[in-house]
This record gives C-alpha cells, sequence and structure tokens, in this order.
C-alpha cells in the first residue's frame, strides 16, 4: 500500500497551471537578472578594451571644472573637462576623452583634485587605441566594476531555482505512485542540497552586510576620527541650496552647499558638507541647514592638509550624517545572519569530517536512502530504511529570510519617510498610525526568522526503522541517532502518530482538517547516553487503518521527535513512514 505523507502540505504535486504561474515569476527575476547582467558584461567588455590600449607619453594643453548648468543641464553637478596632445605613429593628435565615457559628479572635491593632477603643462600618461590613433584616454576602465556583475546574480539564482523547482516537481500519477518516505525525502531537495542553498545565503548575507557596513558607516567613521586633526579655517559660501533628485514621491534631497576657503596660499573651492552625500526624503531637515548657511555667510570649514582640495563644513557625527548609524542598523542584520550561519557550518564540517555532520565517536546510521524506498529481501520481507529529515528546517529558514528582507525592506523606505519628518518638525501623524500594523507585522516576522536561525543550531536527529514498511500487527523497530549539540536536551520523546486528513471543497476554496487517531509511544529518554541514540519497538494495533492517499482523503503515519532544550526552541521533528495492510491469514487445510 502506497500512502501520503505529512510533508505533503510543504511538496505537493503540482499542476500545470501552477507550474506556469511559477515560471511567469521565475521569468520576472531570471530575465531582469539576465539583462542587467548584460548591460554590465557590454559596458565592462569595452572598458576592457582600453588595457590593450598603448601606453603613451602626453602634454596636457588645458583643464578646467564644468558646472553643468552654465549650459543649461541639470545644476549641482560637474564635469572635469582636459585636453592634452600626444605623439603615435610620428603624427600629432590631441584628445579632450578623460575617460572612456563621461561622467558627471556632485562632489566638486573629486573634481578639483582631477584638475589639479592634470595641470596645463604637466607631463602625463594617456592610452592610446592602435587601431585608431585619435582615440585615447587618461584613465582606463577600472577592474573593480566587474564585481558589479555579482549583483544581479542572486536575481538570476531566484528566478532559475524558482522555475528549475516547478518542473521539476513530480506529476499526481507519479506522485502517487510514490511511497510515503519518498515524499519525506525528495532526492532533489536533500539536505546537502538545502546546506549549499543556506551557504549561498549566508555569503550573500555576508557580502551585503560587509559592502554595507564598510560603505556606510566604517569609511566615514575612519574620515570623521582623522578629520579631528584637520585645521579649521575660514570659508565664504557662494551658494546654498536643497538639490534634489528624481521626481514624485521618489524624490531625494541633498545640501549643495557651495563655499570658497583659503588655504597655504591657494583659493580653493568645495560644496562637501558632511562625510555622507546625505541624500534622502527629509526635505525639511536639509532645507533648515541651507537657511542657517545663506550666500555670503561666512563661517568655518575643516580641510584635509595631506589633500587641500578636500573640505568639510561639518566633520563630526550630526544629524544629517547620522545616516552612517542608518547604515550600521542596516548592515548588522546581514552580517549577523552572514556569520552566524557561516561559522557554526565551518566549525561542524572542521569537528565532523563529513558533510553530513556526524561526531567522531558517535554510531551514525548506515547511509541509505528513503528516497528510493524500502528495499525488500529474498522473502519479500521489507528491510532496515534510513529515513531523512524533511528539508522543512532550511526551507522555513529560507524563506523567513525572503520574507523578513521584503516585507521589513518595504516598510522601513516609509518609516524613514515619517521619522524624517517628526524631526523635522513636521510629524505626518496620519502616516505614523497607518504604519503601525505593518512595523508590527514587520516585527513578528524578525522574530520568526530569529526562531527559524536558532532552530538550526539545535541537534539533528537521524532515524531508521526496521522494517522500512511495517503492516498493520507488526512490529517497528527504531533506531535514532543525534548528532550537535546533544548536552543541552533535557528529555528526548519519540512517538509513532496515525493521522488523517480530509480536504472539503467549496464554492469559495477547500479546507482540511486533520484528525489524529492514533499515538504509540516508543521511547521517553533523558540522561545523554540515551539521547545520542538507542533504539526501540513499537506494535501498531490490527485494528488501525494503513497508509492511504486519495482525492480527498489521506491516512498519514509519521514518527514524532520531540526534544525539550531550556530558554531555546525545542527540537520538533517529523519522519514519515509506510505502513502496510496486515497480512492476509491463511487457513489450515484439512
Amino acid at each position: 500500500m502506497f500512502g501520503s505523507s505529512a510533508n505533503d502540505r510543504h511538496a505537493a504535486p503540482t499542476g500545470v497551471g501552477t507550474k506556469f504561474i511559477f515560471t511567469l515569476f521565475g521569468l520576472i527575476f531570471l530575465g531582469g537578472g539576465l539583462l542587467l547582467a548584460w548591460c554590465i558584461l557590454l559596458d565592462a567588455a569595452k572598458g576592457l578594451q582600453t588595457w590593450t590600449w598603448r601606453k603613451t607619453a602626453c602634454e596636457i594643453i588645458s583643464s578646467n571644472i564644468r558646472q553643468q548648468d552654465q549650459d543649461g543641464e541639470r545644476p549641482g553637478y560637474f564635469n572635469f573637462e582636459v585636453k592634452y596632445r600626444y605623439t603615435y605613429g610620428g603624427e600629432k593628435i590631441s584628445s579632450e576623452q578623460y575617460k572612456r565615457t563621461p561622467e558627471s559628479t556632485d562632489n566638486y572635491s573629486k573634481v578639483a583634485r582631477l584638475a589639479e593632477h592634470y595641470p596645463p603643462g604637466a607631463s602625463a600618461v594617456c592610452y592610446v587605441n592602435p587601431s585608431a590613433p585619435a582615440q585615447a584616454v587618461l584613465a582606463r576602465y577600472n577592474l573593480f566594476s566587474l564585481f558589479l556583475f555579482l549583483f544581479p546574480m542572486p536575481f538570476v539564482a531566484v528566478g532559475g531555482g524558482v522555475i528549475y523547482s516547478a518542473w521539476r516537481s513530480k506529476s499526481a500519477r507519479q506522485w502517487a505512485a510514490q511511497p510515503i518516505s519518498d515524499r519525506a525525502a525528495p532526492s532533489w531537495a536533500a539536505p546537502r542540497q538545502g546546506r549549499w542553498i543556506a551557504v549561498a545565503i549566508f555569503l550573500f548575507c555576508l557580502l551585503v552586510g560587509g559592502a554595507a557596513f564598510y560603505l556606510g558607516f566604517f569609511l566615514p567613521a575612519y574620515k570623521v576620527q582623522c578629520a579631528k586633526a584637520w585645521p579649521a579655517v575660514p570659508c565664504v559660501v557662494i551658494s546654498s541650496e536643497v538639490k534634489s533628485d528624481g521626481s514624485g514621491k521618489g524624490t531625494t534631497y541633498t545640501i549643495n552647499i557651495f563655499y570658497s576657503y583659503e588655504f597655504e596660499g591657494r583659493v580653493l573651492k568645495s560644496n562637501s558638507y558632511g562625510f555622507m552625500g546625505g541624500s534622502s526624503t527629509d526635505y525639511y531637515g536639509k532645507q533648515a541647514v541651507v537657511a542657517r548657511n545663506p550666500p555670503g555667510t561666512r563661517t568655518v570649514c575643516y580641510v584635509n592638509p595631506d589633500e587641500p582640495t578636500e573640505a568639510v563644513l561639518v566633520r563630526g557625527i550630526t544629524s544629517v550624517t547620522s545616516e552612517m548609524w542608518f547604515s550600521l542598523i542596516v548592515s548588522l542584520p546581514f552580517l549577523v545572519i552572514g556569520v552566524g550561519g557561516l561559522v557554526p557550518m565551518v566549525i561542524t564540517r572542521c569537528r565532523s569530517g563529513s558533510v553530513g555532520g556526524v561526531r567522531p565517536g558517535s554510531e551514525a546510521l548506515p547511509a541509505g536512502s528513503a528516497a528510493s524506498g524500502p528495499a525488500f529481501s529474498a522473502s519479500g520481507v521489507a528491510e532496515r530504511l534510513v529515513l531523512k529529515p524533511p528539508i522543512a528546517l532550511w526551507g522555513m529558514f529560507i524563506g523567513a529570510v525572503l520574507l523578513c528582507l521584503f516585507w521589513n525592506g518595504i516598510v522601513s523606505v516609509f518609516v524613514i519617510e515619517a521619522v524624517n519628518r517628526w524631526r523635522a518638525g513636521h510629524p505626518a501623524w496620519g502616516m505614523m498610525l497607518f504604519l503601525i500594523p505593518f512595523v508590527a507585522i514587520g516585527l513578528v516576522i524578525a522574530g520568526f526568522l530569529l526562531y527559524q536561525f536558532l532552530v538550526l543550531f539545535n541537534p539533528r536527529p537521524q532515524l531508521a526503522v526496521t522494517p522500512g514498511a511495517v503492516p498493520l500487527g507488526g512490529t517497528l523497530q527504531v533506531q535514532w541517532n543525534l548528532t550537535g549539540r546533544v548536552g543541552v536536551l533535557q528529555d528526548l520523546h519519540l512517538r509513532l502518530e496515525g493521522r488523517e486528513d480530509a480536504t472539503f471543497s467549496g464554492g469559495k476554496g477547500s479546507s482540511t482538517e486533520k484528525s489524529v487517531f492514533a499515538k504509540l509511544e516508543i521511547a521517553d529518554v533523558t540522561t545523554p547516553r540515551e539521547m545520542r541514540s538507542g533504539e526501540a519497538r513499537v506494535t501498531i494495533p490490527a485494528r488501525l487503518v494503513p497508509s492511504f492517499a486519495g482525492a480527498h482523503n489521506k491516512i498519514i503515519w509519521a514518527i514524532h521527535v520531540h526534544g525539550k532544550i531550556a530558554r531555546w526552541p525545542d527540537v520538533k521533528m517529523e519522519f514519515p513512514v509506510t505502513v502496510l495492510p496486515s497480512a492476509p491469514t491463511t487457513r489450515p487445510s484439512l
């Protein structure tokens, strides 16, 4: 008799319509990721060509800084303009390209440093295209830009994974012909594959968190510390404004105060307010800063003595540069998940010496696969079968990570906007009240994510049963072996449970009712030695019903493992087993 698994609610047969829906969803991620990756590779391929160009001596003819609004373009942005001449193939040629593709920046000091580095009359090095000598650049393609290719990879992986999983799942006919233990641990969802998926997620979280921490917090904090030794220099505000980017509700604002100062006999300019760009939706806070610094205001700026073109009006942690604290808050969860997930996995791998995580000195259950079904001896009796644990642990954690990032990422945008308005003295009480339930849901999801994260470090039970498929009235021998932190367990309880799942269809959909009809105790142990490994027997009464899978009803038999842990999530796992009908009795012949 073939039956259904308690895990059917996690891995039910997928219909063609559902497959197409998941495929469409996956194509959105896969197509978007591949398109972005193609654009990045296309730009990189063109940029890498500059590394094959000939290195040639050149002379700077002129260099200056052009503010874009002089030509009717966006104000507050600056371009570095340069002209130089060089000799190639006996011919004198001039060029005005600094890089292969021109770019502008809102940081005046950055452009000023280029003008300082390439003054008129200076000797420099340019790179000439040998196939088109009139084409040359002063700066080649930045090789670190190749790392941008990693950004769309998670989208490609998610899209491809969704499509693969949708079409890899079995049809209803294949599913119905499968033993119960097969469905508990399908071969394509093996725990080892789940671990590699988790490793990829942990690495992604570590990279994202590390980048956000370094760029958003560490680098500004380091500059703030160094700026404590920068000398204070008088300066005069030339212009001040709140610069906007975008349109509508997506508009962000930046403080743009342009000022001049004199340092070591040179008149220099800068538009850096602090060490963070400070671009956000907080208009009122930035407008208040600009109002305190109208054109003609005489104030003090702080100049980097090693690079005089770098100066700031504020060198400490202010209400504007507090964006670095926000970066710290955002990056820490990613770092905790990444480091907290990878380190224990590495330690477990080193201690065990195997991917399975079996501790040295402990008796591991023989390698076997529930995916292949119970093996039968020559006499037709089902032999010993190792039950693989469900993939629910990794699946629930991965799902919790994606749900937490998706929900809280969207809600955080509106929360930041509400906080900025409140700090500026223009609180949006309606928005705050509206966000309360969404924030509460986000906190619940974050708590669920933390719970699932802690569950990953629980002891892992491994079970084997003899016979692999037991008939009604027969005796099932259960062996268990626990790996990991077994010492934290207070007790371990094993129970064989029979349950009926009945599905009812109505006008508005379907509902499933579950009813437990049998609870058979297997073992209840409390000592560490007994909890680490042991065996017990349980007899299934012949009056009960076997495993069964119908269109609307299912009879599910499963071994429930429950281990209590103080001040930590308990061990709760379910291992489906197959229960066969009782063997027919033969009437003795007269």
